[in-house]
């Protein structure tokens, strides 16, 4: 590949877990010659699934690793993007060490759980804490990383991971397909704000992804694959 991102840096959230798409994501930048930043939630080793304890893994640190071996440099930070002095930390630290940001890539989402029941058994707790990593986490890091990209008066990207849940909405997705609708409307109005300063906003609405496809019953994988051309 080549270095078309050679002296630009980017930062991608969510991408500690094995089967994670911002995992491959860190890595293509990384070949086109991009400085990383990957960021995860610090979780337990306990609490990884039985593949991620069966490989050995090691969340964010088994991917900056697998980024430095595509020649690039790599900073593995736990954050919590729902926190706002936590992202602010995120985006000094990287402008301190990187000395710029030019990429952001929003991949972090609310792991599917108990919010996927039908809405009116859905609690509102569970409903807030989808809504916190995925709006409230896309928010708080496209904002004060847009405002840095301003200041370098150059141009800059900001994707956004979206969901194809945003446009089917199915059964039993109240939380996360209206949280992934949002991301939507947000990339579209940031899209429009930004465009004079040079920095593109996009949303990207994937369906399932077969190499880091979630663990489903057989049966509710062979419906959602039917359905797709």
């Amino acid at each position: 590949m080549s270095q078309e991102l050679a002296g630009k840096v980017a930062i991608i959230t969510g991408a500690g877990r094995m089967r994670s798409i911002g995992r491959p994501i860190a890595r293509m930048l990384a070949r086109a010659g991009a400085a990383i930043v990957i960021t995860g939630t610090g979780r337990r080793p306990e609490d990884y699934p039985d593949d991620e304890k069966a490989a050995g893994w090691r969340d964010i640190e088994s991917v900056a690793e697998e980024v430095q071996s595509e020649g690039a440099r790599c900073l593995a930070l736990v954050s919590d993007i729902r926190d706002e002095r936590a992202v602010e930390d995120l985006v000094a630290r990287t402008v301190s060490e990187l000395g710029r940001i030019d990429i952001v890539i929003n991949n972090a989402s609310a792991a599917r759980g108990p919010d996927r029941v039908a809405a009116t058994e859905l609690p509102f707790e569970v409903w807030r804490k989808v809504f916190a990593t995925n709006v409230d986490g896309t928010f708080l890091l496209s904002r004060v990383a847009a405002r840095h990209m301003i200041t370098q008066s150059e141009s800059g990207s900001i994707v956004n991971i979206s969901s194809i849940a945003s446009k089917l909405a199915p059964a039993n997705t109240a939380a996360y397909a209206s949280s992934k609708a949002a991301i939507n409307a947000l990339s579209r109005s940031m899209a429009l704000e930004l465009a004079p300063h040079k920095i593109r906003v996009n949303a990207l609405c994937p369906g399932i992804i077969i190499p880091f496809a979630w663990t489903i019953s057989a049966a509710a994988k062979s419906g959602t694959l039917s359905s797709r051309p």
